[in-house]
């Protein structure tokens, strides 16, 4: 670089968010915003790291409330917010306070995947069908 130029290169690692989704709540008080974050580790290339970020945006009283450990939120049919945290659990909030109070719906931590043997039918690809 020549003297007295400046580097308008980034710094790495650093982190990019790109907002992907928002959904609003049909009484207009909340708006569930998600982001999702790149994380840059060398200049070359993106390391397969993402995660989101998601924040609670409450029209009314003028705060968000950004969640942490939260790795999925949604707005569900019933217009409850509902998210699952690092904890292998599944939470729900109803809304209708001031403050949030999740409370626990599903404790997921017993369930493991179990190993099923492949049908002998899907093991062979048809060059017929189609």
């Amino acid at each position: 670089m020549k003297p007295g130029t400046q580097n308008t290169q980034p710094q790495y690692p650093c982190r990019l968010f790109c907002l992907l989704a928002q959904k609003s709540h049909p009484h207009g008080q909340y708006v569930l915003l998600r982001k999702d974050i790149y994380e840059y580790k060398t200049h070359q290339a993106v390391y397969p790291f993402n995660c989101y970020e998601f924040t609670l945006k409450d029209r009314i009283n003028r705060r968000d409330i950004l969640f942490a450990d939260v790795n999925w939120a949604e707005l569900d049919q019933r217009q409850r917010l509902v998210f699952t945290k690092n904890d292998g659990c599944l939470y729900v909030d109803e809304l209708q306070q001031t403050r949030l109070s999740p409370r626990l719906i599903a404790n997921l931590n017993d369930q493991h995947p179990q190993s099923i043997r492949t049908p002998e039918w899907a093991t062979t690809w048809d060059e017929h069908v189609g």
